[in-house]
């Protein structure tokens, strides 16, 4: 193939780079005029380049209205319930465990109906509007689920599309727009004072918390702790409670270590799995001895398989990823039916836990 050949593939490039940037904030895309005079080729050089991209169900065409990002639905197929769902992930570089199998779970419950999910990854308002909204002008989402850590800007920007959508969890922080959202809610209060009661339970009074930021679930957590603490009639000590920076092993590592310089817990409760992961290395590899008082930790996790073996013990309070995925899809078959009604809300509480042996403190550990 000469250099001419591969002109429109040039072109689809860029304008696929483009897409991908959000560069298309109305959702359509010029026309074959306009591009073949902006990449100086002519019309039928552009109409291959579009081709190429519709090939990829990168694009649409409609008849006479243009070209648009996403791929082409069917009205009527539409209509019969063939939908296409945005999982929005807010704020995430990457697909954590928790959210890798949300949306696995979701994908099982969406396809059982003949419908399907797309993935958009936004950090704030903007990339909302910079790379969702295309999608939602161009009608090649029908609704939203989105999690994540999103903030109340956020999810104004997410409502403003009007479209269906909800919420899965809580908002960063406390804001009335949130009151406005359908959403599914995994009570964090609930399950960390079922988390505090397991360790009271193994016979442990010394039971340090090493939570995570002060978004509104990590807020949630220090009450549901204090809870059980209080019910168990044992004083709250504020030193037994760490606020990690950020919601990271690294963060979750640093925190043990400032626990262990004032304190020796025998029981450690760690807000999430990224926080057990860095404050059992620190634990582990505590040089001054006062980590071998601790000896059983817990945390949530989506997870029910068995843990790596620790010098302590390990228990998880399990979060029912696959209820969360079946009441977000029948939160929005709702509002395909019935657009207008108060916010739908729905708690997921049934949390099970399930506990890990120890090794011997001298064992080595895989």
């Amino acid at each position: 193939m000469d250099e001419r050949g591969l002109i429109y593939l040039s072109i689809a490039e860029t304008l696929r780079g483009r897409i991908q940037r959000g560069k298309y904030k109305s959702g359509r895309l010029p026309s074959e005029r306009m591009l073949a005079e902006a990449f100086s080729v002519n019309r039928l050089t552009a109409r291959k380049a579009l081709k190429q991209l519709e090939r990829e169900r990168m694009i649409h065409r409609k008849s006479t209205r243009g070209t648009y990002v996403g791929e082409r639905r069917d009205t009527q197929t539409l209509a019969g319930g063939n939908k296409v769902l945005a999982f929005v992930l807010c704020h995430r570089n990457r697909i954590d465990p928790f959210h890798a199998e949300t949306l696995s779970h979701l994908e099982f419950e969406v396809g059982k109906l003949g419908w399907r999910l797309m993935l958009f990854q936004v950090s704030n308002a903007e990339e909302v509007a910079s790379r969702l909204a295309p999608s939602v002008k161009g009608g090649s989402v029908d609704g939203i689920i989105f999690t994540g850590l999103a903030d109340p800007a956020t999810a104004v920007a997410i409502r403003d599309l009007n479209m269906p959508n909800v919420l899965l969890g809580r908002l960063t922080y406390l804001d009335s727009i949130e009151e406005e959202l359908d959403r599914v809610v995994v009570d964090s209060y609930e399950y960390a004072a079922e988390a505090t009661r397991y360790l009271l339970e193994q016979g442990h009074r010394s039971i340090a918390l090493i939570n995570g930021p002060s978004y509104q679930i990590y807020q949630n957590i220090t009450q549901g702790y204090m809870k059980a603490l209080a019910e168990a009639g044992i004083p709250y000590r504020e030193k037994l409670t760490v606020q990690s920076e950020t919601a990271t092993a690294i963060a979750g590592e640093q925190s043990m270590e400032r626990l262990l310089q004032c304190e020796t817990p025998d029981a450690v409760f760690a807000a999430d799995e990224r926080i057990f992961r860095g404050a059992s290395f620190a634990l582990m590899n505590d040089a001054s001895g006062k980590g071998r008082n601790v000896r059983e930790m817990i945390r949530p996790s989506n997870s029910s398989s068995e843990d790596l073996r620790y010098p302590f013990s390990t228990a998880k309070v399990l979060i029912p990823v696959a209820a969360i995925a079946v009441a977000a899809v029948e939160t929005l078959s709702a509002r395909f039916v019935k657009s207008e009604s108060t916010p739908i809300v729905t708690h997921i509480r049934d949390f099970e836990i399930v506990g890990g042996a120890a090794l011997n403190r001298n064992s080595v550990v895989a």
